[in-house]
């Protein structure tokens, strides 16, 4: 390095990047800044399989946040939504296959507004009143579900494809539907969130120790059983053991069955005998 010249990386400071509290407030990353004030206004794309620990079915969900104030060396984050990677995208379209494509608008039983992004994968097939039907029924479907929710609740749902497989349920009985899948949703910045933790995060903690609870538990019984299973192969091998005995004692049966007819050819001589000596005094008279 020439003299007179700063390194610039040693005049940069570390800041953390915190979530929101309805996603507990999990730590999402780092960055770096000269300028604390400078990370202000930032946009961070997370995984969701990094944030709730899940990577087999949420891998492919990416959450949008924007940094929003400092408090000393982390920066606190604002929920804008999230999406769909392309990748999931193309798996769900594929040939003889036609999409209708739904923006709606939603607004949920606190009053939070955002955008809601769809893709209704139909048959090639369908007519154009099928899919205006499919398309205007699955809009009332929707601010239906959402009225009927809170903010937090609704989210949950959706990034669980609760509400897709509800409505793709009620969407068969007017042209049967493929696949529904909720590519993006969009909230606007100036929309105060709830600190309601969504409901999916919130029980991902339980369920993890709920589920290591029980594979302890099971592996206890297995163990249990094993020892139950020894110890009934040993009294196995003990009566088998005593019952050579019990078998070599048969072959004595079949010696008496075998004394039987020699006593029969006793008797027949002896039969034999008397008969000669009844002949005998006849003979001398």
């Amino acid at each position: 390095m020439a003299k007179g010249t700063v390194d610039k990386w040693k005049s940069k400071k570390w800041i953390e990047i915190v979530a929101p509290k309805m996603f507990n407030s999990k730590p999402i990353g780092h960055t770096v800044a000269t300028d604390p004030r400078k990370v202000v206004d930032r946009v961070i794309k997370v995984n969701m399989g990094d944030l709730t620990g899940d990577h087999n079915s949420r891998q492919r969900i990416t959450l949008r946040f924007k940094i929003e104030k400092l408090v000393g060396d982390q920066a606190n984050t604002k929920f804008l939504g999230f999406m769909i990677q392309k990748d999931q995208r193309r798996n769900v379209s594929r040939k003889k296959t036609a999409k209708v494509y739904v923006n709606q608008k939603i607004k949920t039983k606190d009053d939070k507004e955002f955008i809601v992004k769809s893709n209704i994968v139909i048959s090639r097939s369908a007519s154009k009143s099928a899919r205006t039907a499919v398309d205007k029924k699955y809009r009332e479907a929707l601010i239906d579900e959402s009225k009927g929710s809170r903010f937090s609740d609704f989210i949950s749902d959706l990034l669980g494809n609760r509400i897709s497989s509800k409505l793709k349920k009620e969407l068969h009985n007017i042209y049967p539907v493929k696949h529904i899948t909720i590519e993006k949703v969009e909230i606007s910045e100036n929309i105060e969130l709830p600190d309601e933790p969504v409901a999916r995060v919130r029980q991902r903690r339980d369920r993890n120790d709920q589920n290591r609870w029980e594979k302890t538990k099971k592996y206890e019984k297995t163990e249990e059983k094993e020892e139950k299973t020894g110890e009934k192969v040993e009294e196995k091998e003990e009566k088998e053991e005593k019952t050579p005995e019990k078998k070599e004692k048969k072959p004595e049966k079949e010696e008496k069955v075998k004394e039987k007819p020699e006593k029969k050819e006793e008797k027949v001589e002896k039969e034999e005998k008397k008969e000669e000596k009844s002949e005998k005094p006849s003979k001398e008279e």
